[in-house]
Parts: C-alpha cells; structure tokens; sequence
C-alpha cells in the first residue's frame, strides 16, 4: 500500500556483494519464541555449512543473557550446537 514501497527485485539490487565473496550471518533469536525453536534445525544446517566455508562465518545471538541451564535444555530440545553469543553484550 505505500507508494515508495521495495520489490524483491529492487531490494536485491541494493545489496552489494562483497568484492572478496565473503558473508556474515548473524541469527538473532530468543529461547521464549516458539518460531525460533521450529527454525533451530534449519539454523543448525547452516551453521553446520557454514562450518565447512571458509568464505562464511556466524554468528548466533540470544536476545537476552539466559542461566546457561536454560541454553542447555534449549540445546538438547532444539539439536543447535552453534556457540551462542549474549546480543547484550
């Protein structure tokens, strides 16, 4: 409904590519949100790609600082290994 409103089209030929054909992947995501908890397996595949490219890094970030109990039964629930980093910090 907005008149100055992007096109996917437009929106990716913003997007500059990086002259060395690196990328970084930052996923934010909360241990309360339950579509974060059904996206888990697909952020681990990544991160498990990411792993093998060393044109790739990420990074995952919890939105708040969790007791590392919560993190770890969020882990064994989800199947995510990728190290997860406080966005607080």
């Amino acid at each position: 409904s907005s008149p100055v409103k992007f096109t996917h089209e437009e929106a990716l030929r913003q997007v500059k590519a990086d002259p060395n054909g690196r990328a970084d992947i930052y996923y934010f995501f909360s241990l309360n949100s339950s579509h974060c908890r059904r996206m888990a397996p697909d952020i681990e595949r990544l991160w498990q790609l990411t792993l093998k490219d060393p044109n790739l890094k990420m990074a995952v970030l919890s939105m708040s600082d969790y007791p590392q109990e919560w993190l770890d039964s969020y882990r064994e629930f989800t199947g995510l290994t990728a190290p997860v980093f406080s966005a607080e910090e």
